[in-house]
């Protein structure tokens, strides 16, 4: 079974996905800051990821239980350090409730 973090999927992404489907991408490993900092003739609706990405999201769910974890871009962010679930709202109690009062339970 093959290992992977939250680092080494962006890697693999930046460095073999989208150079490999985004024509005018460099091959040469190129990592952008921002989607402002793609190249040139590239836009961010070409690269296969959510704009969320690029806003600053890591995890994404609903729009009421996703926030932005930083201003930088998914990859850009410390990774190591926190988890790839930050920005996601975790009030089970309140979830909970919520099922409740929707019949779930």
């Amino acid at each position: 079974i093959l290992q992977f973090d939250e680092r080494d999927v962006w890697d693999a992404f930046w460095q073999v996905v989208v150079p490999e489907t985004v024509e005018g991408f460099p091959e040469e490993g190129y990592v952008p800051e921002s989607a402002d900092d793609l190249p040139e003739g590239v836009s961010q609706e070409d690269v296969p990821i959510s704009p969320k990405y690029f806003a600053g999201f890591r995890s994404l769910g609903s729009e009421v239980s996703t926030e932005k974890t930083t201003g930088e871009p998914a990859w850009l962010q410390d990774l190591e350090n926190t988890t790839e679930r930050a920005g996601r709202a975790q009030d089970k109690e309140d979830l909970m409730e919520r099922l409740r009062d929707l019949g779930y339970m």
